[in-house]
């Protein structure tokens, strides 16, 4: 597609259904070339024309452009310590596909043979659409070498050497894109959470590890290797840590499940032990929320991850009093949120292929 195509796109897809006059001045094109492009973008079948809009003009009411969610679809594979995490959107970003299975191994080879017969399983799926746009791939670890490498991460060491477009390319002929677990959290905030703001936010994944990503525009910023954002470094693994593994540990030392993230949810611990770690961890983390403040100036700082739901909220509401250096000297403290949204490592990698297709 030539840029006017892609951008004419992009607006249909932030907008919604919108009438030709209100995209051509947004795109700043004109009506003629607008039609133009609206043409071949139907003839693509990227887009379709929907319900009828009356805007008070005399004749007959404009049909807006709307995604056909039958012109493209991506899939999305995140792989955990544990399991695959198979997803796939059609081109309105709806999900068609969720699909998590417990892997038998942490040798990527069998790893990457289950994820082919994951694919070859829901081939049907993709089957009923024009064009199938990529594969994003998301595990956890900090990127060398340009991006190119990984480093090693404890429990998946042996992805670090690996190059992982060429791993999945061998299974599949689809275009591949990689990037780290937190990375794709942070693009599905940006693309599917309607609470977040355009000017930008800061995005913490507290898993068995720590990560972030730094989220402007709608875009995640990458750095020269692809680590802005890495806030793990901040939190070495031989202290304790604002991590969800560190939650699990601490719970077991006193009693309360087997240190295991994986049964996280399933625990009733008494509030007065999770307040006790949450008061701790928030106190960590208002460190980095200081230092973002001061670098960053994010409109939002959001936490993200597998610890619980309730405990992301209870360190959100310590990190929304939490005295800062910061604010003493004028700047302001931004709004913060725990993120609710489901899947967001396996939706970001589906995703990916969508943000490389659009501008």
């Amino acid at each position: 597609m030539i840029p006017s195509e892609r951008r004419v796109l992009e607006l249909v897809r932030r907008h919604g259904a919108i009438s030709r006059a209100r995209l051509s001045p947004l795109a700043q094109v004109t009506p003629s070339t607008l039609t133009r492009v609206a043409g071949s973008l139907l003839t693509l079948g990227l887009v379709r024309e929907g319900a009828r809009h009356n805007d008070g003009r005399k004749g007959v009411p404009e049909q807006l452009l709307e995604l056909d969610p039958q012109g493209a679809m991506t899939y999305g594979l995140s792989i955990g310590y544990n399991h695959l995490h198979l997803m796939a959107l059609d081109f309105t970003g709806r999900i068609i596909l969720d699909r998590v299975e417990p892997t038998r191994s942490d040798d990527p080879q069998v790893v990457v043979t289950h994820a082919r017969s994951m694919l070859a399983a829901h081939r049907p799926v993709a089957e009923r659409y024009a064009r199938v746009l990529g594969l994003g791939i998301a595990l956890p670890g900090a990127f060398t070498e340009g991006g190119r490498r990984r480093l090693p991460v404890p429990g998946i060491e042996q992805w670090g050497t690996l190059d992982i477009t060429r791993q999945f390319a061998a299974i599949s002929n689809l275009p591949i894109y990689h990037d780290n677990d937190a990375n794709a959290a942070a693009l599905a905030e940006a693309l599917f959470n309607r609470d977040l703001s355009a000017d930008g936010f800061a995005y913490v994944y507290l898993t068995n590890g720590v990560g972030g990503a730094l989220v402007e525009g709608g875009r995640v910023r990458q750095g020269h290797n692809g680590n802005a954002g890495e806030f793990g470094m901040c939190f070495p693994r031989n202290r304790s840590r604002p991590s969800a593994e560190d939650f699990a540990i601490f719970l077991a030392e006193h009693g309360h499940g087997d240190g295991s993230t994986a049964t996280l949810d399933s625990l009733a611990p008494p509030e007065t032990l999770v307040d006790q770690w949450v008061e701790r961890a928030g106190r960590q983390l208002a460190r980095l929320l200081d230092t973002l403040i001061w670098v960053m100036d994010p409109a939002q700082f959001v936490i993200g991850g597998t610890l619980p739901l309730d405990v992301r909220r209870k360190l959100a509401a310590v990190l929304q009093d939490a005295p800062l250096e910061s604010l003493e000297n004028g700047l302001s403290r931004p709004a913060i949120h725990a993120s609710s949204l489901n899947g967001p490592v396996a939706l970001g990698a589906a995703s990916l292929p969508l943000s490389q297709f659009l501008p």
